[in-house]
């Protein structure tokens, strides 16, 4: 432990600044400084003052404490201070920049305030594969098999790809088809 850091039983030791730093949440001759950072970003959260929040955050951060440790209630009030404007359309890395935390933080307090977090956006992704010459080869006789190897995929994604590439598939081998009667029944006690 450093010198003139007094140990506490709850661990609070771990929020003091690093020597010659101020923080504006108080001084740290008390035992309970935790308690206090916590009051004040409860207090931010109360008169909706999202810039003292980070300004807390950013303080918290430079003096080398753990701005983490939050109680439940005062994350769960600052989620309730977000979700209006996340429900209105803003991101979770817009809120996370202006919070000046991280997106999945950001996600966590939404989360613990009852929020519904939005799937993240992920755009239809384009075939990795040449669609045309894909049927072009299939339509020449070319097996689905043989185009899996060729293009390092599954049988069945490949027959997906052509499927998608408006490819009308062959009929199968009839001597590979599975027909009902060829397996065993549990039922007919063969």
């Amino acid at each position: 432990m450093a010198e003139g850091e007094a140990a506490t039983t709850d661990g609070s030791n771990l929020l003091r600044p690093a020597p010659g730093t101020a923080c504006s949440w108080g001084d740290f001759a008390t035992d309970r400084p935790r308690d206090r950072y916590a009051g004040e970003i409860r207090r931010a959260c109360e008169s909706g003052d999202i810039s003292r929040v980070r300004a807390l955050f950013a303080e918290a951060r430079e003096a080398g404490a753990l701005q983490g440790l939050l109680p439940c209630e005062v994350e769960i009030r600052l989620g309730q201070l977000l979700g209006p404007r996340y429900l209105g359309g803003a991101g979770l890395l817009a809120l996370a920049a202006e919070l000046g935390r991280t997106a999945q933080y950001v996600a966590k307090l939404l989360r613990l305030a009852g929020v519904p977090i939005r799937p993240a956006f992920r755009p239809a992704s384009v075939p990795p594969v040449d669609l045309a010459e894909l049927r072009r080869r299939y339509e020449n006789g070319s097996s689905i098999s043989s185009l899996a190897r060729l293009i390092h995929y599954s049988r069945d994604r490949t027959r997906r790809f052509l499927l998608i590439g408006g490819t009308e598939l062959r009929p199968r081998d009839p001597r590979f088809a599975v027909s009902p009667n060829s397996a065993p029944s549990r039922m007919s006690g063969r």
